[in-house]
């Protein structure tokens, strides 16, 4: 297959995000943002997301949204208990930054879990 037979090349917005957690907060980080995650992506509209452990102190995460306006909509009526846990996440991190954003997928060759 020539290499331009692979290029699907279609809009969604992607967010690549680093963070450094504070000594001993690991494991607070990863339940505050998987709860976090979890409701962004069953009320905000998200396609969900995936965290990397980097390191024991670093990780990265991606999340893909239909469109990059849908993205900025999202936060906007959280309940209280969503910014209590967004705050709780964020107490456990030294420094969180947005990486990169896209709105175009070249090639997509991550498998689907639905496909395994």
């Amino acid at each position: 297959m020539k290499a331009n037979q692979e290029r699907t090349s279609y809009s969604i917005f992607t967010v690549v995000y680093s963070f450094k957690i504070i000594d001993g907060k690991s494991n607070d980080f990863i339940k505050c943002w998987t709860a976090l995650t979890k409701y962004i992506y069953k009320f905000e509209g998200s396609h969900g997301s995936r965290l990397h452990e980097l390191d024991g102190n670093s990780f990265m995460a991606y999340a893909q949204w239909p469109d990059k306006e849908t993205f900025k909509r999202s936060g906007k009526n959280r309940p209280a208990e969503i910014l209590n846990l967004s705050k709780q996440m964020r107490e456990c991190c030294i420094e969180i930054k947005t990486e990169f954003q896209s709105e175009t997928v070249i090639c997509d060759l991550l498998k689907n879990k639905s496909n395994e």
